[in-house]
């Protein structure tokens, strides 16, 4: 007899459910009360596992951001072809996953990783970026200095950061340009 694995068990419960991720879509949507009830289940780890074999809560898996990634800066490049066409400059602003420091060595490995290769396609499409990465990586923990403690969004001093970083980096392309 096969043994059933927890993939074909998510692919079982996948395939009975079909409506769940429309259902899910509605609910974020339309109800401000689910992202607080699914924020609190996440917190809880046995009912997180069980939200995860049924589909209401998906892992982000790296390889997967990676070819959603290598879109974005193909979508990014011809964007800014256009926006060159009306504008100076199109400056991205690079935000480090909060992943770089959550979850176990090889999720943070593989984040370094997609980060490296985002950077990489950037520079290597002549992109103009800023990568917040290197200055936020400056304090031992910059998930606990830079993010809320149940929130993947960055706190005050995570925002005050950004905007100095993206401050001070303007002003110095506008004084670049000025010369």
């Amino acid at each position: 007899m096969k043994k059933e694995t927890s993939a074909s068990k998510n692919n079982y419960v996948r395939s009975t459910i079909p409506y769940l991720p429309r259902l899910k879509d509605w609910l974020h949507r339309n109800i401000s009360l689910y992202q607080f009830v699914a924020k609190i289940a996440t917190r809880d780890l046995p009912l997180t596992d069980f939200l995860k074999r049924v589909g209401v809560i998906e892992k982000v898996i790296p390889t997967a951001a990676a070819r959603t990634s290598a879109v974005s800066v193909l979508k990014t490049t011809n964007f800014n072809k256009e926006f060159k066409k009306n504008a100076d400059e199109l400056v991205i602003v690079l935000i480090p996953s909060r992943y770089l420091w959550h979850g176990n060595d090889n999720d943070r490995k593989s984040y370094q990783k997609l980060h490296n290769e985002i950077v990489s396609s950037l520079q290597n499409k002549g992109l103009m970026f800023i990568d917040l990465l290197p200055t936020f990586e400056k304090v031992e923990n910059p998930l606990s200095s830079y993010h809320f403690k149940y929130d993947g969004h960055w706190n005050k001093r995570g925002h005050l950061l950004a905007a100095e970083i993206i401050g001070n980096f303007l002003i110095s392309l506008k004084e670049n340009s000025n010369k």
